[in-house]
């Protein structure tokens, strides 16, 4: 199967999925629906036009689906990343908390002092 083969039945089933969902009471938003990609090499030079609703789907070189950061190369480095930064900002609000004369006791503050990146 090419690959203009399975982004005509990826259409299909989102044909299939849209009207199946609207029977139901429920419907997706094309403005926030976005492509991907995925690839093990160099980036290909073609970029299909998928369709939902009459509206051309964009493409995402990364998106975050239920937490989890994607990649067209599906490597974690940008999902580490970003658990990175977000467990840097709770560390630096938690250690905001504490002062000399109010805030945290002196055991929770040395743990929390003691937690670098």
């Amino acid at each position: 199967m090419t690959i203009y083969e399975s982004l005509n039945c990826s259409e299909i089933r989102l044909v299939c999925v849209s009207g199946e969902t609207t029977h139901h009471g429920l419907s997706f938003n094309p403005d926030k629906t976005t492509t991907m990609m995925f690839h093990r090499g160099r980036r290909r030079d073609y970029s299909p036009e998928i369709h939902m609703g009459g509206r051309q789907l964009q493409y995402s070189d990364k998106l975050t689906y239920l937490g989890i950061t994607f990649s067209e190369r599906l490597s974690w480095t940008e999902h580490i990343k970003s658990r990175v930064r977000k467990c840097t900002y709770l560390l630096n609000k938690a250690k905001n908390l504490v002062g000399k004369e109010w805030g945290l006791n002196p055991a929770r503050a040395l743990w929390i002092y003691s937690m670098r990146p």
